[in-house]
């Protein structure tokens, strides 16, 4: 599963905490991969507890097992991270097309685990 599309998609649920958590994934990107979660709960100023939530809420065991499936989708698509924004009117065919390709493999993967 797309690890970054489920943070956008659930954004609007998320508490002003888990919202801070998500801002902070989405602007150092893969740097958050070499941090232990006493450091980015530092950054934060919140508490390695809320990042446990945070991580639970997402369907993952902990904080490291998210940190796992960030890295993953860093790794498919660390060519253009711009894929998980939302549509603008300056976008290219290709551009939509891209964003459209990781939308539809997201869809596919999480009715797969929902029928499993």
């Amino acid at each position: 599963m797309d690890t970054l599309l489920v943070i956008r998609q659930n954004y609007s649920n998320f508490t002003p905490v888990e919202k801070k958590i998500a801002d902070y994934i989405f602007k150092v990107e893969d740097q958050i991969l070499g941090k232990s979660a006493q450091e980015v709960a530092k950054a934060l100023g919140t508490s390695t507890a809320a990042l446990v939530r945070f991580s639970r809420k997402l369907g993952y065991d902990g904080f490291s097992q998210l940190k796992q499936k960030l890295s993953a989708t860093y790794a498919f698509h660390a060519d253009d991270k711009k894929y998980y924004e939302e549509v603008s009117d300056a976008e290219t065919p290709r551009s939509l097309k891209n964003k459209l390709k990781v939308r539809i493999n997201h869809m596919v993967e999480t009715t797969n685990d929902a029928l499993a």
